[in-house]
């Protein structure tokens, strides 16, 4: 998920400001390492921050798609 098109969309549904910071810090600030021989690698960041599993993720894209419903409406009353 584009984390542009989960701000744009916490933005339109209203979301207040703080809350809208505390999950944009929720899915940016993900850090993942790993060991390799028994010994831990350095952290990295992911790509894809949002998994299948992540508590949040079932959320955020049910809203994310709830934009792109009301976006393909308003496209289909324009037509």
């Amino acid at each position: 998920m584009d984390l542009n098109v989960l701000k744009i969309t916490l933005m339109d549904f209203g979301f207040p400001p703080e809350i809208m910071t505390l999950i944009m810090n929720c899915t940016i600030s993900t850090s993942l390492s790993t060991k390799w021989n028994a010994k831990k690698l350095e952290n990295f960041a992911p790509k894809i921050v949002l998994r299948q599993g992540d508590p949040m993720s079932l959320f955020l894209c049910v809203l994310c798609m709830e934009k792109l419903s009301l976006l393909l409406h308003k496209v289909q009353e324009n037509v």
